[in-house]
């Protein structure tokens, strides 16, 4: 064997080696790729669970928050607002005495601090009208504001998705009728021109657009 052959044998014999050191560098770092791309993956899926079950809890504490916040007193309000029109809204805003019939008189008592003292001023007029003035119309203004307030504070956290909005979406769908218009939004529409409840307005319209789905009527029954 020539010297020239012994060199040839030499470097390919070092090449050999130096490519199957290559093959197990490029194996190793392979395999920790795929390593660090699993370790990722878990860490994701993992952050995703508990991001989740955080929305789980917090979607029942705005829940709970809202039933407790909610009084009789507001509640009847919610009701009695329910019943008037736009012109006996916009009055109730801004603090102007108006006429109401029996039925919503009946339900004003129910609220009314005054209940179960003689108040001389709850005589219906010639009309058989009550007028809603004083301290009845400060308490009602105050107890439709109380529940509009705390329907924002559900919708902020709905806007926010720092919990189920599917879930809150369904457990406040009573607050469409399908071809009817509510009262509480001819009230939120004179409070502030429109402007006072802006996360709640994204909500009502949101819920309005869910119950034309079939799908989404399907989950409420």
């Amino acid at each position: 064997m020539s010297l020239f052959e012994g060199l040839s044998l030499i470097i390919s014999g070092i090449n050999t080696i130096s490519i199957f050191f290559l093959i197990a560098q490029l194996y190793q770092a392979k395999k920790q790729t795929e390593e660090m791309t699993n370790q990722t993956q878990q860490a994701y899926v993992q952050e995703k669970e508990m991001h989740e079950e955080q929305r789980r809890i917090k979607t029942v504490e705005v829940l709970n928050n809202w039933n407790n916040g909610i009084k009789k007193e507001v509640r009847l309000a919610e009701k009695i607002v329910g019943k008037l029109s736009q012109d006996q809204c916009s009055k109730l805003y801004d603090y102007v005495p108006f006429e109401v019939s029996k039925e919503i008189h009946d339900i004003l008592c129910q609220m009314c601090s005054k209940r179960g003292h003689k108040c001389y001023k709850c005589k219906p007029n010639k009309n058989g009208q009550y007028l809603i003035s004083g301290t009845q119309l400060t308490e009602l203004r105050g107890n439709v504001i109380n529940y509009l307030n705390n329907l924002e504070i559900v919708a902020v956290a709905w806007k926010q998705a720092i919990v189920d909005k599917k879930e809150l979406e369904l457990q406040f769908a009573f607050l469409h009728v399908p071809g009817k218009k509510s009262a509480l939004s001819i009230f939120r529409e004179v409070a502030g021109g429109g402007n006072s409840y802006p996360a709640l307005n994204d909500f009502y319209k949101q819920i309005e657009a869910n119950s034309k789905k079939e799908s989404f009527q399907k989950n409420i029954q």
